[in-house]
């Protein structure tokens, strides 16, 4: 590769590397074309994206971009996911090495700190943003109907307390 080449995909690399606060390493020797593809496409439902990188133009854009914990992941064909919403790269990219086992995750860097293959692993088993956001909707909408049938069924407890007394003529 021309010199001017590799500066253009280290600018490329470490442009991804400030843009973006989650990245995910994987290993995926043995994956052909179309289930990098099929990565991809699934990868890009959830606005996040992948790219193979070369090892040595990565570790020198990690460098460059101060997340030097990624290079220690760069061994081998790896390739780096990357995306703005940790959990969800993470349920997406454990979900599909589950259904092919050559796509081995290696660790992650979220927000400049180091993730091990166990913590991504634990990060995909968290609700997603949009589950959390639906769980305290439904929390919200049910307190004030809930309200409602307390204070309702406690009117017409007083109600009924107020016209035995106007009945006994007290």
């Amino acid at each position: 590769m021309l010199k001017s080449k590799k500066k253009l995909v280290i600018d490329q690399i470490q442009s991804i590397y400030s843009e973006y606060s989650t990245f995910i390493v994987v290993r995926y020797q043995g994956l052909n074309t179309s289930d990098l593809s099929v990565l991809r496409s699934s990868l890009r439902e959830i606005q996040s994206s992948f790219k193979i990188v070369k090892n040595s133009l990565s570790i020198r854009a990690s460098v460059n971009s101060n997340i030097d914990h990624i290079s220690q992941m760069l061994k081998g064909p790896v390739g780096i996911a990357y995306s703005h919403d940790p959990i969800s790269l993470a349920k997406k990219v454990i979900s599909f090495s589950d259904t092919k086992e050559n796509l081995k995750v290696m660790g992650g860097v979220i927000d400049k700190e180091f993730y091990d293959a166990d913590k991504v692993l634990s990060l995909s088993k968290l609700p997603s943003l949009d589950e959390i956001r639906s769980d305290i909707v439904s929390t919200l909408s049910f307190v004030p109907s809930n309200l409602f049938g307390v204070l309702k069924h406690h009117t017409s407890e007083i109600v009924r307390v107020m016209e035995a007394y106007s009945s006994r003529g007290d």
